[in-house]
């Protein structure tokens, strides 16, 4: 309790020794600004003040200023006869237990719309390329069926076919090896294999890769670094694969890809992805390293995949020591980077 002079009147025991274990010392009589300079600055002094005006004055959740504590306060105007204020009480209960358990409650239902969400977009991806390997087998079957009695098959349908059926498989196995180096991430059980190796010759592998499936991109290399690297070559490659592959993918309406390796600060090699697609809006960028997250907009909820490739890339980059940003504009592309330690 305080008086109008907003010093202590009287303080319980409990009160008391919570303040003591950060403000020692006899309270009765001193100014609460006087324990505590702080909170000349703070929403619990703006509340004495209304407080002292007469107004009952509840706050449900404050965080201390001194703890991890939570309380709810009650500012309760004192009258006297005349009907002035000449006190007012707080009662602040602990409520810390509480909001934690609110807080587990919140997290467990996000994490099970998570794993709902995730169980759903699993679905439909996995699904997509089974269901297209099945249509081209059974268009094969078909046109043999029907030229039994002929004894020929057009080869340009054939070849149309088995290409189409390659690209889905490899779409399938994609998505599985992302599926499983997340529960590898996730368990600890990711393993590097590291070797010394030339980065250059890893990036040109790697684009050479991309253009085969990929006959519409321009993917143009600057080497202004050459350097060798200590590191797992398969994850590393599988990081590239990761950020060319979404440049293309996210590039519908452009067709061309620039990949740059140059040398940063010291004993640094950095490699950048740049494209000239569609772009992420500023308010989405903040979460694009996080698992399963997707762009919130229809035009991104057309191209396929999990939302973790970026997730994968991110770890497997910062467990070679190094890191991974990224610029975008919308409408205008976005340039990924990441950089590694160089081989000494």
């Amino acid at each position: 309790m305080v008086d109008k002079e907003l010093r202590f009147i009287s303080v319980n025991k409990k009160a008391g020794s919570v303040i003591a274990e950060y403000y020692p010392g006899e309270l009765t009589g001193r100014k609460i600004t006087e324990v505590n300079p702080r909170l000349l600055d703070s929403r619990y002094y703006e509340d004495l003040l209304k407080a002292f005006d007469g107004k009952l004055i509840i706050r449900d959740k404050v965080k201390s200023s001194v703890s991890e504590q939570y309380y709810k306060h009650n500012y309760i105007p004192l009258q006297n006869m005349a009907g002035e204020v000449y006190a007012v009480m707080t009662i602040s209960h602990d409520i810390t237990d509480s909001v934690r358990q609110l807080e587990q409650l919140t997290k467990l239902a996000e994490s099970d719309k998570l794993k709902s969400d995730f169980i759903k977009m699993a679905s439909h991806e996995l699904k997509t390329p089974v269901t297209s390997i099945k249509g081209y087998v059974q268009l094969v079957l078909s046109a043999l069926h029907k030229n039994e009695e002929e004894k020929q098959l057009s080869p340009s349908l054939i070849k149309l076919s088995l290409a189409n059926i390659d690209k889905q498989i490899n779409r399938l196995t994609r998505l599985l090896s992302e599926l499983l180096d997340l529960s590898k991430i996730e368990t600890g059980k990711l393993e590097l294999n590291r070797e010394v190796f030339n980065l250059n010759e890893l990036v040109i592998d790697t684009v050479q890769d991309v253009l085969y499936s990929d006959t519409r991109h321009t993917i143009n290399i600057f080497h202004d670094f050459g350097c060798n690297i200590y590191g797992d070559k398969d994850r590393i490659g599988q990081v590239l694969i990761n950020l060319l592959t979404n440049a293309v993918k996210y590039s519908p309406g452009s067709d061309k890809i620039e990949v740059w390796v140059k040398q940063a600060k010291k004993g640094k090699v950095s490699v950048s992805i740049k494209d000239y697609g569609i772009g992420i809006a500023k308010k989405y960028q903040s979460k694009i390293f996080e698992r399963f997250y997707r762009v919130e907009e229809k035009i991104e909820q057309t191209f396929p995949g999990f939302g973790i490739g970026l997730f994968l890339a991110k770890e497997i980059v910062e467990q070679h020591d190094g890191n991974i940003h990224f610029t975008s504009e919308k409408d205008k592309g976005s340039t990924f980077t990441f950089t590694l330690p160089i081989a000494g």
